[in-house]
């Protein structure tokens, strides 16, 4: 202190509060001429507040601070953000010793929000910019959990960015569905042509309440070239738990039934199964009106209105669901030579429904029944195909539910 100079309160605190402000402005971004910190736009160069705009958050918001978890946990400076873009870059051959690294990259990146979503896409659509780095910006924008960020994804799932490549598109439908708390807008997807979009899309909608709009256009995925866009169909239809459509449904279910026999693989052997790609079909779909809530009725009036296979998938369908009033049909099943694999099914459906008086006629199937086929699984060598017999098989095993049921 000089000596003679007297030192009130007030000049005490003027000289902290300076004092605190200089300590800040080293220790932070530095400071203005008059104390004031630097705003991004001036010392960032090119991110700022067009930026914000065309990503949803306002110029007051970036001002005064009120931008959401939601849509940026972390204010990153545009040179941040280009050093993360550049690990997210890296080489594949880089990752597995820069683990950490990358993680950590994508986890600011997705933290930042929108605020991190121009320079990614921009980024992203270059030409000459690698599939690797747009994969991993699929993870980013995932875990952003923002309604840009899954924009952003809905819009790369579909093919409406500058750049067209069909590998990033199943990434990001699935990335996008899963990002979803409402599983119902994974329909969007749906309008799509590619069968990877389509299925990651149908995957997610089971459980989901149907409407018109989306009957229509299941109806149309259900006759898909591709039996997986078909069955996953199918099983959104089965899992509805509404009972407005459940006529229309079984309708459907029973015209995806009555086209299996048109498949051109129909009576080849479906890979690593002993059973017909037909077969596996009818399967699928006798599984769904197995399980499909309120509709007893209308699969009672699709058995009257059928025949042949289609007639009797639907007996099996309402044996599984306990009808006992399908019994007559399902024995008849099992007496014709040629229902194939069906017999099988119908011999274990009559398992849980039928009685002692079915057991002689199962004795005699499980004895004498020609049915002959390879066993699922990896094909036997040379010379060592093994033989099973697949209604014989089932006909002992409806015979031991009956004894232990009738015992019981």
């Amino acid at each position: 202190m000089l000596r003679g100079t007297r030192w009130g309160l007030s000049d005490v605190s003027a000289s902290i509060q300076i004092l605190l402000m200089v300590v800040v402005c080293l220790l932070g971004e530095g400071c203005g001429p008059n104390g004031e910190r630097p705003s991004r736009e001036t010392e960032g160069g090119q991110e700022s507040r067009e930026t914000f705009k065309e990503t949803g958050v306002t110029a007051a918001q970036q001002e005064t601070g009120e931008i959401g978890a939601s849509q940026s946990g972390e204010n990153l400076l545009p040179s941040e953000i280009q050093e993360l873009l550049n690990v997210l870059a890296m080489a594949p051959w880089e990752e597995k010793e820069r683990k950490g690294e990358l993680d950590k990259a994508i986890d600011r990146l997705a933290a930042a929000g929108d605020i991190s979503l121009e320079a990614i896409m921009t980024k992203f659509n270059q030409h000459g910019t690698d599939l690797v780095f747009r994969q991993r910006s699929v993870r980013v924008f995932e875990k952003m959990k923002t309604p840009n960020g899954r924009k952003v994804l809905l819009d790369i799932a579909l093919g409406n960015t500058h750049f067209k490549e069909h590998d990033v598109w199943g990434w990001a439908a699935r990335a996008y569905v899963r990002s979803l708390e409402d599983k119902s807008q994974a329909a969007k997807l749906l309008v799509s042509d590619r069968s990877d979009v389509q299925n990651a899309a149908l995957l997610a909608m089971k459980g989901v309440s149907l409407g018109p709009d989306l009957l229509h256009r299941l109806k149309d995925l259900l006759a898909s070239p591709v039996n997986a866009v078909r069955w996953s169909a199918a099983r959104v239809l089965g899992a509805d738990p509404g009972d407005k459509f459940t006529r229309e449904k079984v309708e459907m279910i029973v015209g995806a039934i009555e086209r299996v026999i048109q498949l051109p693989n129909a009576e080849q052997r479906y890979p690593r199964s002993s059973l017909t790609h037909a077969e596996v079909e009818w399967h699928v779909y006798i599984q769904v009106l197995k399980e499909m809530p309120s509709a007893d009725a209308a699969l009672k009036e699709a058995t009257a209105e059928t025949k042949g296979v289609t007639r009797k998938c639907l007996l099996l369908a309402r044996g599984q669901r306990g009808d006992r009033s399908a019994l007559g049909g399902i024995r008849d099943i099992i007496q014709d030579p040629d229902a194939g694999m069906l017999r099988a099914w119908a011999a274990l459906t009559l398992g849980h429904l039928g009685s002692e008086k079915d057991i002689p006629t199962l004795k005699r199937i499980a004895a004498s029944d020609p049915l002959k086929r390879q066993p699922g699984g990896c094909p036997p060598p040379p010379g060592h195909a093994p033989e099973m017999f697949p209604v014989r098989a089932a006909a002992r095993r409806a015979i031991a539910n009956i004894e232990k049921r009738e015992n019981q």
